[in-house]
């Protein structure tokens, strides 16, 4: 008898041990309950060099959802490679990160893609290459980049044969480039002295459009946080200068949607903005793959 309650005990202390040891998140990535839980993630301890070496999960599958470094437990700062996966397993796109901005590849999977759809590399003094493919493999396009402004491109056929380019769709640019944008969030980002006091920080993601003229008309919560810091966010974004507007394949102004990012933490600035043309860009490709 006292063998078996001593069993009991042991699976009932190793069974809330596991739910210590581990964080559930819904569909927002809200915190949940295992019962109403969609991701799942482990908690792992700081490293001994300064990282978090995280993991989250699909809790319908048990399959990664990502696999990647980071400078805190929230994962609000990546630093060094990640990679991220659909519910079904497939690859969905991996980069190589360095506090918060990507500083090599980017590679993106399409789905049904067994090798990647597109490659972003992060050159020297704001340059960026990038180059999309067919489904076969075989290089569909090349395009040099400058602060948010195409250089040169060159478009190839389906076997290989380089042809007439014409221009892909193009995101919006910040007025002055991406030095300007980073320069706007620095000086212009107010962290609420309600969250700082409390060390209230994180992320608040954002769904933005823009006009045919290049102005931000809506701003909405994807990813939500303390409502000061949703607001805060919102109020930076709104507040925005009107940007070059996107350009469809003919040259002429579209609007246009994407999804920003906002973090709050305890740096001189405040907070942070994530390095947005890792956003633009993973927009951009979706919309040429």
């Amino acid at each position: 008898m006292k063998y078996y309650l001593l069993l009991l005990l042991l699976f009932h202390s190793a069974a809330a041990i596991a739910q210590q040891d581990t964080a559930w998140f819904d569909k927002d990535w809200e915190k949940a309950s295992r019962e109403d839980a969609f991701y799942f993630t482990p908690i792992v301890n700081r490293s001994a060099d300064g990282h978090y070496h995280i993991k989250d999960y699909y809790k319908s599958t048990g399959k990664l959802e990502m696999d990647g470094y980071f400078l805190d437990s929230n994962e609000n700062v990546q630093d060094g490679h990640c990679v991220y996966y659909n519910e079904d397993g497939s690859e969905d796109f991996e980069c190589d990160v360095k506090n918060g901005e990507i500083t090599g590849h980017y590679i993106y999977y399409s789905k049904g893609y067994s090798k990647p759809s597109s490659i972003v590399d992060r050159l020297k003094n704001d340059y960026m290459q990038r180059t999309l493919y067919y489904k076969s493999g075989q290089k569909e396009r090349t395009e040099l980049w400058h602060n948010g402004k195409l250089k040169s491109g060159n478009c190839f056929t389906r076997t290989g044969r380089d042809t007439t380019y014409f221009p892909a769709k193009c995101c919006p640019v910040f007025p002055g480039g991406w030095d300007k944008y980073r320069r706007y969030i620095h000086n212009n980002l107010k962290y609420p002295p309600y969250c700082k006091k409390n060390h209230i920080k994180g992320k608040v993601v954002l769904d933005v459009d823009f006009d045919k003229k290049g102005k931000v008309i809506n701003v909405s919560i994807d990813e939500h946080n303390h409502p000061l810091l949703e607001e805060e966010a919102k109020r930076l974004i709104y507040n925005m200068p009107r940007w070059e507007p996107a350009l469809n394949t003919e040259g002429e102004p579209e609007e246009y949607s994407t999804t920003l990012t906002v973090v709050f933490d305890d740096t001189p600035a405040g907070g942070i903005f994530i390095d947005p043309v890792a956003y633009f860009v993973f927009m951009t490709l979706k919309l040429n793959k």
